[in-house]
């Protein structure tokens, strides 16, 4: 794919206050340590992670991406009437419906005729999304777009570790260590035509080229967890302030609430079962 038209003005990014080192994340690792004679340094030696970031507990996803995302318009100069595509690009989500995007674009107050959807593809959500957006401008169909994100760790490290502690075992440890490399952030890529200003240059860098190579064989590398089911997402049980129950979900049934299966959409007494965490597993 070639674009002559698309200019990225600038990548914004948003990081956590909070550093959590991983000489920290592996102190609670003690017991699985000596039991298997371990020595400290290990996700700083074969991952070369030396600390992460995480957002406070119970953030809103949303919001960090709407914070990015204002910080990108602002610098840009473009406002939020502007924008006709706004994607989400996030692995995180708030729910895995309705799409996270509709809670940014409220929060950035874009127009009611903008393209509003998530993409999610792992890692290359973002990519795709600005593949997309520079998709949609080469093409005329909007002037200016933006693509954002927001990811929390917090949520899987915790569950990483309660599971490695829980399982004891070396081999769950050697699966799963590389779930304990992650951080949390938000960022931001707006996209404009190359005459947004009325000008031929572009106020940023140009899009030119994507080759678009993919390999999918190893899609399994990045499965959620051996049995292919995503745990650690929060089920809200009734809503408005009820309790929140950690839960799996399967193919067509959320695992929460005492560990009964309930259909996707709802739980055994009726109500809904939504998911409201980021995923983790």
């Amino acid at each position: 794919m070639r674009w002559s038209r698309v200019c990225i003005e600038a990548i914004h990014y948003i990081l956590p206050e909070e550093r959590v080192a991983s000489a920290d994340l592996e102190a609670r690792l003690d017991p699985l340590y000596q039991r298997y004679r371990l020595n400290r340094g290990q996700i700083e030696t074969l991952t070369g992670v030396e600390e992460r970031r995480f957002w406070p507990e119970a953030v809103s996803l949303s919001t960090a991406a709407a914070d990015a995302g204002r910080m990108a318009l602002d610098s840009s100069g473009v406002s939020a009437d502007d924008i006709g595509v706004l994607i989400y690009g996030g692995v995180c989500r708030e729910n895995l419906e309705p799409a996270t995007a509709c809670a940014v674009a409220e929060q950035l107050g874009v127009g009611g005729e903008t393209v509003v959807m998530d993409h999610a593809n792992a890692c290359l959500g973002v990519l795709n999304g600005i593949v997309s957006v520079a998709n949609m401008i080469e093409l005329g169909q909007v002037r200016a777009g933006l693509v954002v994100s927001a990811e929390s760790a917090r949520e899987i490290g915790e569950s990483t570790i309660q599971r490695m502690l829980e399982e004891n075992s070396l081999e769950t440890w050697k699966n799963c260590l590389a779930s304990l490399t992650g951080g949390s952030g938000a960022t931001a890529v707006p996209h404009l035509r190359s005459r947004f200003y009325n000008s031929s240059d572009c106020a940023g860098a140009p899009l030119i080229e994507n080759p678009w190579p993919m390999l999918a064989a190893p899609h399994t590398e990045c499965s959620p967890n051996v049995n292919g089911a995503m745990s650690g997402l929060w089920c809200d049980i009734g809503g408005g302030g009820a309790p929140r129950f950690k839960g799996t979900f399967h193919a067509n049934s959320w695992t929460c609430a005492g560990g009964v299966a309930h259909p996707f959409d709802h739980a055994a007494d009726g109500s809904s079962c939504v998911p409201t965490g980021a995923q983790s597993g």
